[in-house]
């Protein structure tokens, strides 16, 4: 989302809005598969079209993950290679409660104030079952709650929560309605924190207080989702654990996610080796808050929010960019590309235009295409293509995927103009990663570790024995065979202890092979 304009009371803001889509039959040699992904400015894609022949790829059944020796003009570098993304990743879930935390002094009451606990406040009598789910995306830049979870929450029981301020909130292609709220306690936490019961346990929630949302109206914006977006990412590190997902049943309705953990700076993070630099941009963040008007009443100077808090920069509000992408389509290339913002809420990635027509992309042949209908009832059709390569270069180990699905569609920037792209979470589904956030002036910039996910069913060397637990039993097996080769074949070789074809494909029992067998030690492969 991008702060556009500003005048009197209304705010014109660049949000990725929950739109519909629908999608109709485009070809008759074409097949419509029913999906129900997040798009691009939290649009939704309800359909995909493609042609009968690629149904493999777009079912994902080619996707495998290496680690490789890439040749690059500044030299080797090593590179954890995804191939074949699937089209759509995962959807971020987390669990969003609100009290009525505030600041009433007038030193720093427009500001943001980190909360590590709630204490008490609810607007509900039974915080426990009234709570709501919403997508952690980085690519909002503000925080939003739609109208149902308004309600459930308790906000409209408390009318003067809500201001008569509104705020437009620009999707794809149209415009809702939403209104800034007065400042509160908004608090994030995972989806594990949610029993078997439904129950939501606060004990470990954390988030911000004195912070205003946008609240959905039930005419005028009721298909705005609810959405934790920049303004809360930026105080915290998030660990998302794909490989331990999080499946729960809230109100009728299932959820599954990855284990999001929303810590604060002082908590351990896993150490992983991989990093990619990201860059708060606009340049020049330096706090979050909301935009206000002052009203004099009842011999009282009531400072009201006229916007939800956001990421304050020098002339607008400001998002999480990955510094540099290069991406490969036969003989043409798009090199250093630096205007890819990360984008937590889009299972898909986007490239622009700039960026397809210097891939040599020819929207008169596209390979699938995706319909997204608007809460306006407009219709947009999007095209997508697999692109050969595209690589995000990081301090360690570069990620690189091949044949990657994107669609063609021009974003807005909140730097102006539109975005070379959208780097979704398609690109991630095989990582566990932490966002670690940050880059408010004074702060460390924000950046990404990561590492890719390791099937440890393959270091277990011994199953006759039945214990699935990667122990000195599959240990003995590996050290029998350390150091064999395939070409030439020596005698000790083992192919099932070459576990670097998942990492690093030498054909030799080496410390890449070891490394994985490591990392495995002592886990239990058995559900």
């Amino acid at each position: 989302m991008c702060l556009k304009r500003i005048y009197k009371n209304k705010i014109i803001l660049c949000c990725f809005l929950a739109l519909f889509a629908w999608a109709a039959q485009a070809d008759n040699d074409w097949i419509r598969k029913p999906v129900n992904w997040t798009g691009p400015n939290q649009s939704k894609i309800k359909a995909l079209h493609y042609p009968d022949y690629d149904s493999q790829l777009i079912q994902g059944d080619w996707l495998s993950v290496t680690q490789q020796i890439l040749t690059k003009p500044q030299g080797d570098v090593l590179a954890t290679v995804i191939e074949s993304p699937p089209i759509d990743g995962f959807v971020p879930w987390v669990a969003i409660n609100v009290t009525d935390e505030r600041i009433d002094e007038i030193d720093g009451i427009f500001t943001a104030k980190v909360e590590l606990e709630i204490d008490d406040g609810y607007f509900t009598n039974d915080p426990a079952s009234n709570y709501s789910i919403g997508l952690f995306d980085t690519g909002a830049s503000v925080c939003i709650i739609d109208v149902n979870d308004a309600v459930t929450l308790g906000i409209y029981d408390n009318p003067d929560m809500i201001t008569s301020n509104p705020v437009f909130l620009s999707g794809v292609n149209d415009t809702a309605i939403a209104y800034a709220s007065q400042p509160m306690g908004f608090f994030v936490s995972s989806l594990k924190d949610i029993d078997s019961n439904g129950q939501l346990s606060d004990a470990n929630m954390i988030g911000l207080s004195n912070f205003a949302v946008a609240i959905g109206d039930p005419i005028e914006s009721p298909k705005v989702p609810t959405i934790v977006g920049a303004p809360m990412v930026v105080y915290y590190n998030t660990l998302f654990n794909n490989s331990n997902p999080i499946t729960v049943d809230v109100n009728n309705q299932q959820y599954t996610a990855p284990d999001i953990q929303i810590l604060d700076s002082n908590s351990p993070i896993p150490d992983y080796n991989n990093i990619i630099p990201l860059e708060l941009r606009p340049l020049g963040s330096t706090t979050v808050q909301y935009l206000y008007t002052v009203i004099y009443e009842d011999f009282e100077l009531l400072y009201v929010p006229t916007s939800p808090s956001l990421i304050m920069g020098t002339s607008s509000q400001s998002l999480f960019f990955v510094h540099s992408v290069d991406l490969y389509q036969g003989a043409f290339s798009a090199y250093d590309k630096n205007r890819f913002m990360l984008d937590t809420g889009a299972q898909v990635t986007v490239i622009g235009s700039r960026v397809g027509a210097r891939l040599g992309l020819d929207p008169q042949n596209a390979e699938f295409q995706v319909e997204i209908k608007g809460a306006t009832g407009e219709i947009q059709m999007i095209d997508g293509f697999y692109i050969d390569r595209l690589e995000i270069p990081a301090l360690g180990q570069w990620l690189t995927f091949t044949d990657v699905p994107v669609i063609l569609l021009d974003v807005s920037s909140p730097e102006g103009g539109t975005l070379d792209g959208i780097i979704g979470m398609n690109l991630f589904t095989e990582l566990n990663f932490v966002f670690c956030g940050g880059g408010l002036s004074g702060d460390d910039p924000a950046y990404i570790k990561f590492a890719p996910i390791i099937n440890c069913a393959l270091a277990d060397l011994a199953p006759e024995e039945g214990d699935g637990v990667i122990n000195f039993l599959d240990f003995s097996v590996f050290t029998d065979a350390w150091l064999a080769t395939s070409n030439p074949p020596t005698p000790n070789w083992d192919p099932n202890c070459n576990l670097a074809p998942y990492l690093l494909p030498d054909d030799i029992i080496d410390f890449f092979d070891f490394s994985i067998f490591v990392d495995c030690w002592l886990l239990n492969t058995k559900p």
